[in-house]
């Protein structure tokens, strides 16, 4: 399982880059066609979607920001094997335009499967917009 990781671990780095690309078909290119999401808000509101419907979450997300230069900070992620080809990884996001927090913190679970093509997302949890001053300093 350790070469496991170690593959994973690489691709989780090459993840994050093209998070802070702000390139959505780099971005898009990381996630398997049978992608399941869930995303919480403040106030228990629950979204979920799929494959196609990130795609977009992505393209406009990554519109509205570009011009901010973002930049997406990953906090010690925890990473564990869930199947042969499976790892789920654990961590939280913090985010950055035109140099300023925004003052939120990301909470996210998500398992990726290594396919023929490469890793790809399957699985994602999040909890989002928690103020970033609530959550225990030592995630951070």
């Amino acid at each position: 399982m350790s070469a496991l990781i170690e593959d994973f671990n690489s691709f989780f780095t090459k993840y994050q880059e093209a998070w802070n690309s702000c390139n959505p078909d780099e971005m898009i290119s990381l996630l398997s066609k049978e992608l399941v999401v869930r995303w919480a808000r403040p106030g228990n509101n629950i979204s979920d979607w799929g494959y196609e419907e990130d795609c977009e979450g992505w393209k406009k997300a990554f519109d509205q920001y570009r011009e901010g230069n973002p930049k997406w900070m990953f906090h010690d992620p925890i990473v564990t094997p869930v199947q042969a080809n499976e790892v789920m990884a654990v961590y939280w996001v913090t985010f950055e335009v035109h140099g300023e927090s925004n003052g939120k913190i990301n909470l996210f679970v998500e398992t990726f499967r290594k396919e023929s093509d490469g890793w790809k997302k399957i699985r994602s949890y999040s909890e989002s917009s928690i103020p970033k001053e609530t959550v225990n300093a030592t995630y951070l």
